[in-house]
């Protein structure tokens, strides 16, 4: 079941975005339920990408990044708090991807110690 959700600017990006998933999905795909990927950027040691920043109706903002080298997937960035894996599913179900689609998540003990050391960053630095 889609979800609908709002394709944002990085300035609207409010918090610390870690990476949290990969998924296998295609640009065409993607672009098919309305996320552009059209940002383009480059990142020191990484190269350039293209990416789409993106919100849910609960507020919830992910950045969708796909690294211009290699075959890699679409590296997904959200914010530190709560599980990991569900914030994924609840992408997941904005976007109408199955779950299968996706090749790696952060191990919940990782997501939790990186959580527990970034509680009090600001958002922005």
């Amino acid at each position: 079941m889609r979800i609908d959700l709002r394709v944002i600017s990085a300035d609207e990006i409010s918090a610390v975005l870690e990476q949290v998933a990969v998924f296998a999905v295609s640009d065409v795909e993607l672009h098919a339920r309305g996320v552009p990927m059209s940002d383009r950027d480059w990142e020191n040691g990484l190269g350039e990408f293209s990416a789409s920043c993106l919100e849910l109706p609960t507020g919830e903002q992910f950045l969708l990044r796909r690294l211009d080298y290699g075959p890699g997937g679409l590296d997904v960035f959200a914010r530190l708090s709560g599980d990991a894996r569900e914030l994924t599913a609840r992408l997941l179900a904005a976007l109408d991807f199955p779950a299968e689609c996706v090749t790696w998540e952060v191990p919940l003990e990782a997501w939790r110690d990186l959580e527990e050391k970034l509680r009090d960053y600001p958002a922005g630095e």
